[in-house]
């Protein structure tokens, strides 16, 4: 995700944000005319009021196409990992932390969105204050401040790739602009040398969105919103998320225990409060019961 502005409401935010494709109306778009740009044949970077930056299509992509190879700006502990620098993935030393290393990455890494203002409300605000209590109070860091340093994890929580197999989340310099969608026209893959590259899954037509998923597309369209808005924050609503069969696939469909024959489906897919109905007989059942059963 990049860095957007946040003068507008939080529901324009929620709205629009990744997992829709479609610009909004009234809404200004522009392209941002820059290095990244001009070095890829690819795509390009459109700017949006709401949307902030993201990249589209130069031209007609076809399938299987590597659009982007990059190597990370960073690689540094997952949440939850022991303590290692945010940066170099070493014990936390002083000397040893990539802002005093390499300029270029900080200004790149400062360029994304760290969503303080959302974070604040979250466990993982708490959880962050545990870690840099223990910065402040075990090492010698005092180039960065308290609020930059809760910055730092708001860039790695919201932009970073988990790295499959390892405890570490990795940062890299083009990838972050890549929007959401939960049927993404591209697949990525990170080698045992945190080297990024992403492929195109479908052929894409020129000024459409490259998009990832930031979530497990094998999980339902309630779990896949739930855990965007508690970790991307915003509240997905991509073609996939709005069709209550999720493209008939009836990924989040419950077999209805009434009839045996039909299945139980979010009435609107787009309000996570909203009643489950049978396909079929139209039994209804309260969305606290079909999240505490699938849970069980």
């Amino acid at each position: 995700m990049s860095k957007s502005s946040e003068s507008g409401l939080v529901s324009d935010y929620i709205n629009v944000r990744r997992g829709n494709v479609t610009t909004p109306v009234n809404e200004t778009t522009t392209e941002e005319d820059n290095e990244t740009e001009q070095i890829s044949q690819f795509y390009k970077i459109q700017i949006s009021d709401i949307m902030g930056r993201y990249l589209v299509a130069k031209s007609d992509i076809p399938a299987g196409t590597i659009i982007l190879e990059e190597d990370p700006l960073v690689v540094g502990p997952s949440q939850g990992s022991s303590p290692l620098c945010i940066a170099c993935y070493k014990p936390i030393q002083l000397s040893n932390c990539a802002r005093n290393q390499n300029e270029t990455a900080w200004t790149i890494i400062s360029s994304m969105e760290a969503h303080e203002k959302y974070r604040r409300k979250t466990e993982m605000w708490n959880s962050d204050c545990t870690l840099i209590n223990f910065i402040k109070n075990t090492t010698n860091l005092t180039q960065l401040t308290e609020d930059e340093i809760h910055s730092v994890c708001g860039y790695i929580q919201v932009n970073g790739f988990g790295v499959e197999g390892k405890e570490v989340t990795a940062l890299f310099p083009s990838a972050f602009l890549l929007s959401h969608d939960c049927t993404p026209n591209t697949t990525h893959v990170i080698d045992s040398k945190f080297h990024l590259t992403i492929r195109t899954t479908v052929s894409i037509k020129k000024g459409d969105p490259l998009t990832i998923s930031y979530c497990n597309t094998l999980q339902g369209t309630l779990w896949r919103r739930e855990q965007l808005l508690g970790s991307k924050f915003f509240s997905c609503t991509c073609k996939r998320c709005s069709d209550n069969t999720e493209f008939n696939t009836f990924t989040s469909a419950v077999k209805c225990e009434k009839c045996q024959n039909g299945y139980l489906l979010p009435t609107n897919p787009l309000d996570d409060s909203s009643d489950w109905k049978c396909d079929i007989c139209f039994n209804h059942k309260q969305k606290e019961i079909i999240y505490n059963f699938v849970n069980r």
